[in-house]
């Protein structure tokens, strides 16, 4: 079976290696509807402050109303 970019790209991004990371962060991101469900499980599944940070870095800056009900702009 053939992993889904999705997949991929948070494959990279709970990677501990800084750089693969970086790369995934600066990169191609999948949407945010897409992406907010899965990130959020992964909250639930990582419990290591490294990742749970990265994780939750990703859900401030997503602009996902179902995130952050108001905009800071």
């Amino acid at each position: 079976m053939k992993a889904s970019k999705l997949s991929l790209w948070i494959k990279d991004i709970i990677n501990t290696d800084a750089m693969t990371f970086e790369d995934a962060y600066w990169g191609t991101r999948p949407s945010a509807s897409e992406a907010v469900p899965e990130i959020i499980k992964l909250l639930d599944k990582h419990k290591d402050p490294y990742t749970r940070g990265k994780l939750i870095e990703l859900l401030g800056e997503c602009e996902d109303k179902s995130v952050i009900p108001f905009s800071f702009k």
